[in-house]
């Protein structure tokens, strides 16, 4: 049983030579090695005054104090062995109990696959992946993955998770436009993926040695909805998906990195306790729904707006000279004789048809004044209208004296409006046999919503 020293300097086997050559008498063959190992390696500093070295030989235990060897009266305990382990060629067994181990903090080569070291730029010991990939330790964290989007995915590119292939989950290029791909959102690649190859995303900590020379340090990149998987500074509106990427830490061509921040942005109708009721109709909000205990987009504002919601709208003539032959008979003719639209809201007024289109639903006042002029003796009834139908209680009626004169008239009265759109529009008519001419010079018409 030895204490493991691994002694590849050439001084050091040059001592034990030297002491191997040095050392005769009694000792046996092993006595002799071991002590002459720890001799060398004593003297050349490998070891302090603390440490023991126990051996076998004659059927006694041995240690070796720092100098020379002594006799152990009584036998080790495990407690005073448990800090070495057996050596057999290059294998060793057993525990090591090393209570620390210090690295070359000063070192500044590289790091192949497999190699462990201090890297004094990132204050942490890195690790080498492979021949692409170094993780600098507590720094950061990696996913191993497989391509699978078709083409190779260069190092420095936003990527979602797409399935699982080979026993590894499968990635494609992030697509901020989709809202399947930018839930699916990982990370970056720290390098180069083929097709159908495999390689690390960086989910944690910095990607270095990227192009970031578009951007400047402490810059937000997020990704880019034109370009899947590539960066932007400008934070992408709706209905793009906003998924912020990190910071930029330096700016490069070459030299460039960024300190993640994986942070994909949710969208509303994603949270677990809203109902996956589609979001089709403008107006759609969310109410809760006690019951099924989610909250359900499946209402719409046109149906629980205020009651006292402002709804009107005006058409009007003035000074017009123009005459409309009214047929004979019991039929209403629609009044042509607007040419102006008035204020409005909720309601469209179209004087160049004739009409106001109301657009809310609701009770409404409609009234109107008409001044005109026609043949004598006549008499001429006007009347409103609601998409074609004659409202009863909205009309006059006018007779021109045998003498002529001008005559005025109004109407006012209200409608029930259960459904939109709908038409209002003054209709005209008279009780001779034969057509008539009517000249409406002055009139307005005028809607306005009272209530629900």
């Amino acid at each position: 049983m030895a204490g493991y020293v691994d002694i590849d300097d050439g001084d050091v086997a040059s001592g034990i030579r030297t002491k191997m050559n040095n050392i005769g008498g009694d000792d046996t063959i092993s006595i002799r090695m071991i002590s002459a190992i720890a001799q060398a390696a004593a003297e050349l500093g490998y070891f302090d005054t603390d440490t023991i070295v126990y051996a076998i030989a004659e059927n006694a235990f041995y240690k070796y104090n720092g100098s020379i060897w002594v006799e152990y009266t009584s036998l080790p305990t495990s407690a005073d062995l448990e800090d070495y382990v057996e050596i057999a060629g290059d294998d060793m067994t057993g525990e090591l109990g090393v209570p620390s181990i210090q690295l070359d903090i000063s070192y500044a080569g590289g790091f192949g696959k497999g190699q462990l070291g201090w890297d004094e730029s990132n204050k942490t010991f890195s690790i080498g992946m492979n021949a692409n990939v170094v993780q600098q330790t507590g720094l950061e964290a990696y996913v191993y993955v497989i391509n699978k989007s078709g083409d190779e995915i260069v190092n420095g590119s936003a990527v979602s998770l797409i399935g699982v292939s080979s026993d590894l989950v499968a990635i494609t290029l992030t697509d901020a436009t989709s809202n399947v791909s930018s839930r699916a959102y990982i990370g970056v690649t720290t390098e180069d993926i083929a097709d159908d190859g495999e390689g690390y995303v960086t989910i944690q900590g910095a990607i270095r040695d990227i192009n970031t020379n578009a951007f400047d340090a402490g810059d937000v990149i997020y990704v880019d909805p034109v370009t899947p998987g590539t960066f932007t500074d400008t934070q992408p509106n709706a209905p793009d998906n906003s998924i912020v990427v990190g910071i930029v830490e330096i700016k490069g061509i070459s030299t460039g990195r960024i300190m993640l921040a994986i942070k994909p942005s949710g969208r509303l109708v994603d949270l677990s306790d809203v109902n996956g009721t589609p979001l089709t109709t403008d107006g759609q909000f969310l109410v809760w729904d006690q019951s099924n205990q989610y909250f359900d987009n499946n209402y719409n504002i046109v149906d629980y707006r205020r009651k006292d919601e402002v709804a009107f709208g005006e058409i009007s003539i003035a000074g017009n000279a123009v005459a409309q032959s009214i047929t004979a008979g019991a039929t209403y003719i629609v009044s042509n004789a607007f040419d102006t639209n008035g204020l409005s809201s909720n309601c469209t007024p179209d004087a160049t048809n004739n009409k106001i289109t109301i657009t809310s639903t609701g009770k409404y006042r409609v009234n109107g004044n008409f001044s005109f002029y026609g043949i004598n003796n006549v008499i001429y009834f006007g009347a409103i209208f609601s998409d074609g139908v004659e409202q009863d209680q909205i009309h006059f009626s006018r007779k021109i004296s045998t003498s002529g004169d001008v005559g005025s008239s109004s109407l006012d009265g209200f409608i029930d409006v259960t459904s939109v759109p709908i038409d209002v529009d003054f209709r005209i008519r008279q009780d001779q046999g034969t057509a008539k001419n009517i000249t409406v010079s002055y009139a307005n018409l005028n809607v306005h919503r009272i209530g629900e």
